[in-house]
Protein backbone atom coordinates (compact mmCIF):
# COMPACT_ATOMS: atom_id res chain seq x y z
CA UNK A 1 0.00 0.00 0.00
CA UNK A 2 0.93 3.66 0.35
CA UNK A 3 3.17 3.24 3.39
CA UNK A 4 5.07 0.41 1.70
CA UNK A 5 5.60 2.53 -1.41
CA UNK A 6 6.91 5.37 0.80
CA UNK A 7 9.41 3.02 2.42
CA UNK A 8 10.61 1.67 -0.93
CA UNK A 9 11.01 5.20 -2.28
CA UNK A 10 13.03 6.34 0.74
CA UNK A 11 15.17 3.22 1.07
CA UNK A 12 16.00 3.23 -2.64
CA UNK A 13 17.94 6.47 -2.13
CA UNK A 14 20.63 4.68 -0.10
CA UNK A 15 23.33 2.69 -1.88
CA UNK A 16 24.13 0.62 1.22
CA UNK A 17 20.55 -0.63 1.66
CA UNK A 18 19.35 -3.58 -0.38
CA UNK A 19 15.66 -4.38 -0.30
CA UNK A 20 15.46 -8.17 -0.61
CA UNK A 21 11.69 -8.42 -0.69
CA UNK A 22 8.35 -6.76 -0.36
CA UNK A 23 5.83 -9.19 1.11
CA UNK A 24 2.09 -9.18 1.66
CA UNK A 25 -0.58 -11.72 2.55
CA UNK A 26 -2.33 -10.83 -0.72
CA UNK A 27 0.42 -9.98 -3.24
CA UNK A 28 -1.96 -10.40 -6.17
CA UNK A 29 -3.55 -7.07 -5.18
CA UNK A 30 -0.39 -5.18 -6.18
CA UNK A 31 1.01 -4.53 -9.64
CA UNK A 32 3.99 -2.18 -9.48
CA UNK A 33 6.47 -1.63 -12.31
CA UNK A 34 9.29 -0.95 -9.86
CA UNK A 35 8.98 -3.91 -7.45
CA UNK A 36 7.43 -7.35 -7.26
CA UNK A 37 5.32 -8.04 -4.19
CA UNK A 38 5.81 -11.58 -2.89
CA UNK A 39 3.62 -13.79 -0.76
CA UNK A 40 4.34 -13.49 2.97
CA UNK A 41 4.96 -17.25 2.88
CA UNK A 42 8.25 -16.53 1.06
CA UNK A 43 9.75 -14.85 4.15
CA UNK A 44 11.58 -18.00 5.25
CA UNK A 45 13.35 -18.17 1.87
CA UNK A 46 14.91 -14.70 2.18
CA UNK A 47 18.20 -13.64 3.76
CA UNK A 48 17.59 -10.34 5.60
CA UNK A 49 18.87 -8.20 8.47
CA UNK A 50 15.57 -6.57 9.48
CA UNK A 51 11.89 -6.72 8.64
CA UNK A 52 10.14 -3.37 8.29
CA UNK A 53 6.40 -3.51 8.89
CA UNK A 54 5.12 -0.86 6.49
CA UNK A 55 1.64 -0.35 7.91
CA UNK A 56 0.36 2.89 9.38
CA UNK A 57 -1.97 1.31 11.97
CA UNK A 58 -0.10 0.56 15.19
CA UNK A 59 -2.51 -2.18 16.34
CA UNK A 60 -2.25 -4.03 13.03
CA UNK A 61 1.54 -3.72 12.98
CA UNK A 62 1.79 -5.09 16.53
CA UNK A 63 -0.40 -8.04 15.54
CA UNK A 64 1.82 -8.76 12.55
CA UNK A 65 4.97 -8.45 14.67
CA UNK A 66 3.50 -10.88 17.20
CA UNK A 67 2.67 -13.40 14.50
CA UNK A 68 6.15 -13.12 13.00
CA UNK A 69 7.67 -13.72 16.42
CA UNK A 70 5.39 -16.54 17.56
CA UNK A 71 4.58 -18.40 14.35
CA UNK A 72 7.79 -17.87 12.37
CA UNK A 73 10.28 -17.65 15.26
CA UNK A 74 11.66 -14.31 14.11
CA UNK A 75 13.48 -12.45 16.88
CA UNK A 76 11.66 -9.25 17.85
CA UNK A 77 14.94 -7.30 17.45
CA UNK A 78 14.72 -7.96 13.71
CA UNK A 79 11.24 -6.42 13.42
CA UNK A 80 10.93 -2.66 12.91
CA UNK A 81 7.87 -0.43 12.88
CA UNK A 82 7.64 3.31 13.46
CA UNK A 83 5.43 6.05 12.09
CA UNK A 84 5.65 9.67 13.17
CA UNK A 85 2.78 11.95 14.14
CA UNK A 86 3.28 13.95 10.96
CA UNK A 87 2.47 10.81 8.94
CA UNK A 88 6.00 10.62 7.58
CA UNK A 89 8.02 7.46 7.70
CA UNK A 90 10.98 7.42 10.07
CA UNK A 91 13.93 5.55 8.60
Amino acid sequence: GTVGKDYVKQLSKYEDIFLVGWLDLHPEQYDYDFRNVLSANKLNTLDYDVIIIAIKDKKVSKKIAGELTLKMNIPSEKIVWDYSRENKIIV
